[in-house]
């Protein structure tokens, strides 16, 4: 049973509640009212009561553009987009077309209209594309008041048009690719790109985040940029990101924007990699700090060290459990207890593989 986030149906409507199911069909505006409680009661029929819903449909058909712009029936309007009957979908449509540059940039239709987009026949993703004008002035979706509302519009969009008309946004987003990458939904658009668009399209927005790892890296949003690629390259260009973390592991741990990167790279890094990542970790600050151990008692560095312990080789975990172990100080720290627990869970689970080993 589909429904929508954050908008149960009440419990007290049940399929008992409506033993006049037939007449109910037949008029529905007679016994629901148009408030939250009618939309949330039309969607419990439509949801159980499947022999009757292309009846119901078509009487709400001439609603559909009321009911999506309302606060409440559009979640309606949802419902019957996600069952996804081309002929309901083709309906509406045909209902909203004429005004969905106006309902994409309103609160309660914007999901109707992602909706539509997902699953509307691939002929009128141009003829939407045109409408919204999403192809020729796409800043409008990345940054300002309006990409509030139809952000995730644009997503659905260039997931389902051809990868030509992504490859021009691209090349425009490349010309002024920081302020986009730094743009609360600048780097949003900039993944969905890089998921539906052309190899060499890939490859610019690649090398243009190498050249500017250094600014990104630190970025709140365009450190995102960097766990993406982290987690879909491989080879020289993932080597080029190693580098530059390379002498800087302990700062990055220990910082919030950097350390969910950090984490990634070391999951995703080859033997090599790792062995020098921990090595680092192990080896004493100029001031004789040990990098290891306090790591383990910061609010954010106790995280990269649990991600060290369950994804390094053994050699290197034992080192690490065995310095932990030496210091009482981390067993009492909110921070290091973490740690604690995640060894125990780590000897734990080896334990259990042995015994089932033998």
């Amino acid at each position: 049973m589909y429904t929508l986030p954050g908008y149960a149906i009440p419990n007290g409507l049940n399929p008992v509640d409506f033993g006049n199911i037939e007449q109910i069909i037949e008029d529905p505006f007679k016994f629901i009212s148009m408030d939250e409680v009618g939309s949330k009661t039309l969607q419990r029929i439509y949801e159980q009561y499947p022999q009757y819903r292309n009846k119901l449909f078509e009487r709400i058909t001439f609603r559909i553009l009321e009911f999506t712009k309302d606060k409440f029936f559009n979640y309606f309007i949802t419902l019957i987009l996600n069952e996804n009957d081309p002929m309901k979908v083709e309906i509406i449509y045909k209902s909203l077309i004429a005004d969905i540059k106006e309902l994409a940039n309103d609160n309660s239709s914007t999901c109707v209209i992602q909706k539509l987009i997902e699953n509307v026949n691939e002929k009128h993703i141009e003829e939407i594309a045109e409408k919204l004008e999403a192809n020729s002035y796409f800043e409008k979706f990345i940054g300002g008041i309006e990409a509030r509302n139809i952000n995730h519009i644009f997503q659905a969009l260039i997931k389902r048009q051809k990868k030509e008309k992504n490859d021009i946004i691209c090349e425009e987003i490349n010309k002024n690719f920081i302020l986009y990458v730094k743009d609360r939904y600048g780097c949003y658009i900039i993944q969905t790109l890089l998921e539906n668009c052309s190899e060499k399209s890939y490859k610019m927005f690649l090398e243009k985040t190498l050249e500017n790892i250094k600014v990104l890296l630190e970025d709140k949003l365009g450190n995102y940029l960097i766990i993406y690629f982290l987690e879909n390259t491989t080879g020289y260009n993932l080597d080029i990101i190693y580098q530059e973390i390379k002498g800087k592991i302990y700062d990055y741990c220990r910082n919030k924007i950097t350390v969910k990167m950090f984490e990634n790279a070391f999951i995703k890094g080859n033997e090599e990699q790792k062995k020098n990542i921990i090595n680092e970790i192990l080896t004493l600050g100029e001031n004789k700090e040990d990098y290891l151990i306090y790591l383990a008692k910061d609010q954010y560095g106790n995280y990269a060290i649990q991600i060290f312990l369950e994804n390094c080789d053994e050699e290197s975990r034992k080192i690490m459990i065995d310095r932990i172990n030496s210091d009482p100080s981390i067993k009492t720290n909110n921070f290091g207890k973490h740690v604690i627990n995640k060894i125990e869970e780590i000897k734990n689970k080896k334990l259990l593989i042995n015994n089932y080993k033998n």
